[in-house]
């Protein structure tokens, strides 16, 4: 009976098993939410949101870039409505928790990573989840929109999910022992 061969040294795989099962587990924590239609429609659009987004930018975060492109995946994937939409937006939104939350662990004490979080997550919303939707909308479904009036329609009405995803993960960081809260 063989082992394993053991990877070169100065080799490094691109995730580690740590990380690829927190992706996976979260990613299909996520599926899971949408499969069971958990969602609150955004009034004056046709957009619903849902409470995904606690296992996604938790899962991105630890299991990093790599982690959050299987996330994104499994996150978008049941979306009965603009399913591209929502793969696009949340591959690029888990990918950006990723890289931004390295960093962000590194450099910043508690409780100011509590705070530099909090600021994660409205980037991830703002400048990640909501753009990438609406670009994946006009790339894969042909929709048209004044770019603007929808963003701030789309933007208005996550805003209770911001706030209430701010401030439940920031609760997970609180309470998930220091050695689960370092990125992968």
């Amino acid at each position: 009976m063989s082992t394993p061969a053991a990877p070169e040294k100065g080799r490094q795989a691109i995730i580690s098993r740590h990380g690829l099962m927190i992706a996976l587990i979260c990613g299909l924590i996520a599926l899971a939410m949408v499969l069971a239609q958990l969602t609150i429609p955004i009034p004056g659009t046709q957009v619903v949101t849902d409470p995904r987004e606690l296992a996604v930018t938790i899962g991105a975060a630890i299991s990093g870039p790599i982690g959050g492109i299987l996330i994104g995946l499994l996150a978008g994937a049941g979306v009965p409505h603009m399913p591209l939409a929502s793969i696009l937006a949340h591959v690029v939104g888990s990918v950006g928790v990723g890289l931004l939350y390295k960093p962000l662990y590194s450099h910043l004490t508690l409780p100011r990573r509590y705070a530099g979080w909090v600021g994660l997550i409205f980037i991830y919303y703002y400048g990640l989840l909501i753009p990438a939707f609406m670009t994946g909308m006009a790339l894969f479904y042909g929709q048209t929109f004044d770019v603007l009036s929808l963003y701030s329609t789309i933007g208005r009405g996550a805003l209770p999910e911001v706030l209430i995803t701010a401030g439940l993960t920031t609760l997970v960081w609180y309470v998930l022992p220091k050695q689960y809260q370092q990125p992968a």
